[in-house]
């Protein structure tokens, strides 16, 4: 699987700048469906192997085939992961100034943020629903002491659901109707996901009717250029410093979100209830950040000084990380992403600042494949560190790595003061659409 993430990665990062250059010429509309199809493409399948049996007995699909086909769609689908960029470069058309662009940029990482606590608790409701109704009818009633008693027994549920023959925990004589429940709370789950990319596809078309932003009457086909992102950010200078700072920043970012639950799981015992109320606390806080708190921050301060801010609290709350031996230390310093959240939509909005309209999706989406680069390519080396340090005094010592790389990338940030009194941009990114004022 890591391997997958590695290639899912590194494939994203050849087609990024390559979805934001075809949507220049070719409209957001049809990127925007394509991109979206082909993100969904593992889930969509998994959805169909699930509900086929149930109308054609004849074709049950052994489950190895099912899964090496869905980690072929997974990695693949790298290569359709521009939908941020895409509707980043979308917001740019359709505002005028800087304050809009940037409350629309937060509106749409907020969205996520806001996925990111909807999301997991809803399927987890939608999948459990039958094993919660199992539980009531053999007398748990769902009480507090059943939930203790569940807490105690999760790794006999995980062996039910291994199909190791463990009954629930609690649930007397219905141990052995589980895996069927687990199975129907899986298959309900994924066409939950299956409509819902339905609906997506749908307000796509319905809306693009309506946005003439989206459509283009031209079209043209280019190959994926593999450096096309580089080229870029190396074709200027200011463009250059933003990429740097992307790197460092995001490699120090997916190294830490790749690793934190399991850093949480075994250094501090957190278990799958403790770790589900963690990454709903950060889906608020990236609402919050990205919703709220840009509409007022960037306006007031600008996008570098506010970058800068949440690369510093992003270097204090990994250092925290470090150190952190309670539950109430984890989840303080997971606050603090209210902060490190306005990192991205700031880099964005120097972007947008800087490049002309006609470049703004090419740039963004070279943006992207430099993050998404770093999503294969800092959790392989942050896992080997992670691995290295298990069951020495100071297993979280490899945050402090991070910390380093967010505070290396605040330092990059301060050239771009020095760089735009040079009288960057150049004329190729810098066209009409730019604005003038940092």
């Amino acid at each position: 699987m890591g391997a997958a993430e590695a290639i899912k990665g590194l494939l994203s990062a050849i087609s990024g700048g390559w979805w934001g250059m075809w949507s220049d010429t070719n409209g957001r509309r049809p990127a925007l469906l394509y991109t979206v199809l082909g993100t969904a493409s593992s889930t969509i399948l998994l959805s169909f192997s699930s509900l086929i049996p149930l109308l054609f007995p004849s074709l049950l699909l052994p489950t190895k085939t099912v899964l090496t086909a869905w980690l072929v769609l997974f990695t693949l689908s790298g290569l359709f992961s521009s939908t941020f960029t895409l509707t980043f470069a979308y917001i740019s058309d359709s505002t005028q100034d800087s304050r809009s662009r940037l409350a629309g940029y937060g509106m749409a990482l907020a969205t996520f943020g806001l996925s990111f606590c909807v999301g997991p608790m809803a399927g987890g409701a939608v999948a459990d629903w039958d094993a919660f109704v199992l539980r009531y009818n053999a007398g748990d009633g769902g009480g507090e002491d059943s939930r203790t008693r569940e807490e105690e027994g999760e790794e006999e549920v995980a062996g039910e659901m291994a199909g190791e023959g463990e009954a629930i925990p609690g649930a007397g004589s219905v141990g052995a109707d589980f895996t069927s429940v687990y199975q129907e709370g899986v298959r309900r789950v994924l066409l939950l996901s299956l409509v819902l990319v339905a609906l997506d596809v749908i307000y796509i078309l319905i809306r693009g009717i309506t946005l003439t932003s989206l459509w283009s009457t031209s079209r043209t086909l280019n190959l994926p250029d593999p450096f096309q992102a580089l080229r870029t950010f190396n074709l200027d200078p200011y463009l250059r410093c933003i990429g740097s700072v992307t790197f460092l920043y995001y490699t120090a970012v997916w190294s830490v979100i790749s690793s934190l639950a399991f850093y949480c799981n075994k250094t501090l015992g957190f278990g799958p209830g403790r770790l589900g109320e963690l990454m709903s606390l950060f889906g608020v806080c990236t609402v919050l950040a990205e919703g709220v708190l840009v509409r007022v921050a960037v306006p007031a301060f600008g996008p570098v000084r506010v970058a800068q801010a949440g690369l510093l609290t992003f270097a204090v709350q990994c250092a925290g990380f470090s150190v952190a031996r309670k539950t109430s230390h984890v989840f303080a310093l997971v606050t603090m992403s209210t902060v490190t959240n306005l990192v991205y939509p700031s880099i964005a909005g120097m972007v947008s600042e800087k490049v002309g309209k006609e470049r703004i999706g090419e740039t963004l989406g070279a943006v992207n494949s430099i993050k998404a680069l770093t999503e294969g390519f800092g959790p392989l080396v942050f896992g080997v560190m992670m691995t290295g340090m298990e069951g020495t005094g100071w297993p979280g010592m490899p945050y402090l790595i991070a910390g380093a790389m967010s505070l290396a990338a605040y330092a990059r940030t301060r050239d771009l003061k020095k760089i735009e009194d040079l009288g960057y941009l150049s004329e190729k990114y810098g066209g009409s659409g730019a604005e003038t004022g940092g």
